[in-house]
């Protein structure tokens, strides 16, 4: 105070402090399925003031999480650090990466033989067969075959922890009988005259019975 007349001039010092502003600092959510990489972690600031924004932060936090590509299904925390400002100070939110199963697919073929060697699931899990229709009997992979006929097949996958169940397949074949070679044995004919009468002597190495007929 400058002082007047009557008073001689005065003052006083007092000391300001100004803290820091305080950010808060929220991760986001994300979501991935099993097996993928994992997504971009990203995060969002809250109470900048004096008009301010990301641009005059000194060092950004950065997020993390324990997930990594082989991870199993579940929820895993997202967390943040190593924030540093001159102005402010951080209060951080952690965020959630949810790992969701993974879908599969199988692929379904035989072999010549029958075996279902060839089928197999995305996943690499185990394949299970199921005779719908037919006469046989599946032991893991091994068709066998007790008639001719139709015979369907299903092939499916219940998942696990980390995969969904596959959409099951069919696959339907014909079981033939199995058809063995003959031969026929015809004996050479003679010259014969108009009006001649005489037997054909031919036999079939099947012991079936054999057919005649003029060919010209």
């Amino acid at each position: 105070q400058a002082g007047n007349d009557v008073y001689l001039p005065s003052s006083k010092t007092q000391t300001l402090t100004v803290e820091k502003a305080m950010l808060t600092v929220t991760a986001g959510n994300q979501t991935k399925i099993y097996g993928s990489e994992n997504p971009e972690l990203t995060f969002e600031y809250d109470g900048f003031v004096n008009n301010e924004d990301v641009s005059v932060i000194n060092t950004s936090p950065t997020a993390s999480t324990t997930a990594t590509e082989a991870s199993a299904v579940g929820d895993y925390d997202i967390v943040l650090s190593d924030g540093i400002d001159n102005n402010y100070d951080f209060n951080y939110v952690s965020g959630t990466l949810t790992i969701e199963k993974a879908p599969q697919t199988i692929n379904f073929t035989t072999t010549g033989d029958k075996t279902l060697q060839d089928s197999s699931s995305t996943s690499d899990l185990t394949v299970i067969f199921t005779l719908l229709e037919g006469d046989g009997v599946i032991s893991g992979n091994q068709l066998t075959v007790n008639s001719t006929g139709t015979f369907r097949i299903e092939a499916s996958q219940a998942g696990n922890d980390n995969y969904l169940a596959a959409t099951a397949v069919e696959l339907s074949f014909e079981v033939f009988p199995d058809m063995e070679d003959q031969t026929i044995s015809f004996s050479k004919i003679s010259e014969k005259v108009y009006g001649d009468v005489f037997t054909l002597d031919a036999t079939a190495s099947s012991n079936l019975e054999v057919s005649y007929s003029v060919l010209s």
